[in-house]
């Protein structure tokens, strides 16, 4: 797991924006260490851990996105879709810990 700064300006608590370079970074360092980048998770505040149109707008197919609902500051609920390949919507995975 490796975080990313939130790059967005304005609107940074209910936003998140990783730039290019960010990434090429993490898919680096992936690579570097043996592994492959599987996708991001990021927080829903006081929201469902489901995809909003925001992710659907911003993200990419074939990566694994994990959301978690944090409500009145406390995780309540972890998630993880995988958005379709023609971009229309996301569908649901399931999550496993080892």
């Amino acid at each position: 797991m490796q975080p990313l700064a939130n790059s967005r300006d304005g609107e940074r608590h209910r936003r998140f924006l990783i730039t290019p370079k960010d990434y090429q970074r993490a898919e680096a360092e992936a690579t570097a260490r043996g592994l492959t980048l599987l996708g991001f998770y990021h927080s829903h505040p006081d929201h469902p851990a489901f995809p909003s149109g925001y992710d659907l707008d911003h993200g990419f197919p074939f990566f694994s996105y994990v959301i978690v609902s944090v409500q009145k500051g406390e995780p309540t609920e972890v998630r993880s879709f995988v958005m379709k390949e023609d971009r229309s919507a996301f569908d649901t995975e399931e999550l496993r810990t080892a």
